[in-house]
């Protein structure tokens, strides 16, 4: 008989389906916070999910935990498994099973490496060592081959979701327990692969480069590097026409006060003026980092956009007409937080160009 314990604690507790929505933007605003690091290998800049975060998911699906610790202490597996006796990854995994959406996988691979990451380099890194590490990788690493964090997770997940698939759909308190921890030694496997390497590779590493790449990363901006960001800039403008304001990305920039001046300007002819904004903030970042290639785009665009102080003017002028018109009483947090705003779709469609 395949004893479903688990399963029906969840189901009892929580309706997943209502939740999804209020999940979905928890985990839409964590992924913007940590873009930088997603976008990139992963390792050089580390992402935290701390007990105020966990405890924040755990609030939004309304689960008593003490009612779920209860069950853990009664349970053979469940009270010396790590893994399986954290609250938020079942959840995240029950989430998974019953709307079928791997979002929630993914946030929980996410999850997952946080913590292996911190148990695997607890002194931190130098950033210019592990970089030139991941550098020298070869393809059968998935990082390497993936290129980012987030690509090399969500292959991660769609390898281990084709892989236990029947436990999936069976969802028995054995097959839950297994899928974790599958998942975990999935996640840790990545992981320990790096640190193997970090640390046996001379610290000086990262301080000498091959003349070769260093040539190739001055070079000016190819001709097809040109085309990639005009088509970069043409989607988010093409996008700006057919979509209303982005609220989980307001929201996660502290700008969620602004949602009903961008609903007037997305209904006005000062729709033009975003255009303006979208041009502007992606030729400060050009101007300035001498026509970067497309790839150094997917490596410093965010971070330059978000702390950039020397802003053109005609972006400048276009920011300060909006402010004007609508009255903006605090003018400097309107400027950062749309820059932001539209740094953020940018980025997002960089991060496709990039292969």
């Amino acid at each position: 008989m395949v004893k479903r314990d688990i399963y029906n604690f969840f189901m009892l507790k929580v309706n997943f389906k209502e939740k999804s929505p209020l999940v979905k933007d928890y985990i839409s605003k964590f992924f913007t916070d940590n873009i930088d690091s997603l976008s990139s290998d992963g390792f050089s800049k580390r992402i935290v999910f701390g007990r105020d975060k966990r405890q924040s998911l755990i609030d939004i699906y309304g689960v008593d935990v003490r009612e779920w610790n209860e069950i853990v202490k009664k349970h053979p597996v469940l009270s010396i498994g790590e893994n399986v006796k954290d609250i938020t990854n079942q959840l995240l995994v029950m989430h998974y099973i019953v709307t079928g959406e791997r979002i929630y996988l993914k946030f929980l691979a996410v999850k997952l490496f946080t913590s292996k990451y911190y148990r695997s380099f607890p002194n931190g890194i130098k950033e210019a060592k592990i970089k030139a590490v991941i550098d020298g990788l070869s393809n059968k690493f998935y990082i390497k081959k993936h290129g980012t964090l987030d690509k090399s997770l969500d292959a991660t997940v769609n390898t281990y979701v084709t892989a236990y698939k029947t436990r999936f759909n069976r969802a028995s308190d054995d097959d839950l327990i297994y899928i974790i921890n599958a998942l975990s030694t999935r996640v840790g496997i990545f992981v320990k692969n790096v640190q193997n390497k970090y640390y046996n590779a001379p610290d000086d590493i990262g301080f000498f480069e091959d003349r070769e790449i260093l040539e190739k990363e001055n070079k000016r901006t190819t001709t097809n590097d040109s085309i990639i960001y005009e088509s970069v800039v043409s989607t988010v403008k093409k996008n700006e026409l057919s979509y209303s304001v982005d609220i989980a990305t307001l929201k996660s920039l502290e700008g969620y006060e602004y949602k009903d001046v961008l609903k007037n300007i997305y209904n006005s002819t000062d729709r033009n003026s975003i255009f303006i904004i979208i041009d502007e903030v992606m030729n400060d970042f050009l101007r300035i980092n001498n026509s970067p290639s497309i790839q150094k785009a997917h490596d410093l665009f965010l971070k330059f956009s978000f702390t950039n102080r020397n802003r053109g003017e005609k972006l400048t002028k276009a920011l300060d007409a909006l402010i004007n018109k609508y009255n903006i009483t605090n003018p400097d947090k309107f400027k950062n937080v749309l820059i932001k705003y539209y740094s953020i779709k940018l980025y997002r469609e960089i991060l496709k160009s990039v292969v």
